[in-house]
């Protein structure tokens, strides 16, 4: 999901257009999961990390890719505990995020599956998803 302020054009390339030809023939469609309703920033993340154990966000410096859990919200700053490629959690981390700042929230990629399998299995969690 991206944040609409942030969106300057909608571009649609034969690289895009190629993706959605791909998953037209692999028969996959992409659907709003069922319990999904949109809300503000801290909503969304929220729901992700009850539906997950997690949430993936990036923001306006578009370099990486934020996995973590909300440790604290101040504010318009959000503080997380987050959780590195092997899994390994770092509690506060040591950099507040501006929620205004936050530009895509993700979740159920295969790269997030993958953070989310490695974060359960060094943190021996057994996650079940909030109803």
């Amino acid at each position: 999901m991206f944040r609409k302020e942030f969106v300057l054009k909608r571009i649609n390339s034969a690289k895009e257009k190629q993706i959605e030809r791909v998953l037209k023939l692999r028969k996959i469609k992409i659907d709003m999961p069922v319990d999904f309703e949109f809300s503000d920033t801290i909503g969304v993340l929220k729901w992700s990390q009850d539906r997950f154990g997690l949430f993936e966000f990036q923001d306006e410096d578009e370099t990486e890719l934020f996995y973590g859990r909300i440790n604290v919200v101040e504010g318009n700053d959000l503080i997380i505990d987050s959780i590195d490629t092997e899994g390994k959690v770092e509690e506060a981390y040591d950099f507040p995020f501006r929620i205004d700042e936050i530009i895509t929230i993700a979740f159920q990629s295969d790269y997030f599956e993958s953070i989310r399998a490695l974060w359960m299995h060094k943190n021996k969690i057994k996650f079940k998803p909030t109803p």
